[in-house]
């Protein structure tokens, strides 16, 4: 089989456990796609089955752990220059969208 993929700026990666998460980035559009690799079994899987409210395609945002949570802070696309952050619970699988207090 001859895959090609698309080259993207601006995603995030994200490691928990055995598990690095990619969401987001810029390649001939900006995207809110979102996968999981396992680096003992070198699997590529999309998370297409998550809850909630997904984040909008974005790219340029920051991502970090906490626990068993990824945080994704901001970003941008071509419309907009974001100032929000979702919440993605790996166990859950079920995202969670949370507005800056301050």
């Amino acid at each position: 089989m001859n895959c090609r993929f698309e080259r993207i700026n601006g995603l995030s990666l994200t490691n928990i456990g055995d598990e690095f998460y990619i969401f987001g980035g810029c390649g001939s559009n900006f995207s809110n796609n979102f996968y999981v690799i396992n680096s003992t079994t070198h699997a590529l899987q999309v998370i297409d089955d998550s809850k909630g409210p997904i984040p909008d395609p974005r790219a340029y945002h920051n991502a970090i752990k906490y626990g068993n949570k990824i945080i994704i802070y901001g970003g941008l696309n071509q419309n907009k220059v974001f100032d929000d952050y979702y919440v993605y619970n790996t166990t859950s699988r079920i995202w969670t969208q949370s507005k800056p207090k301050g």
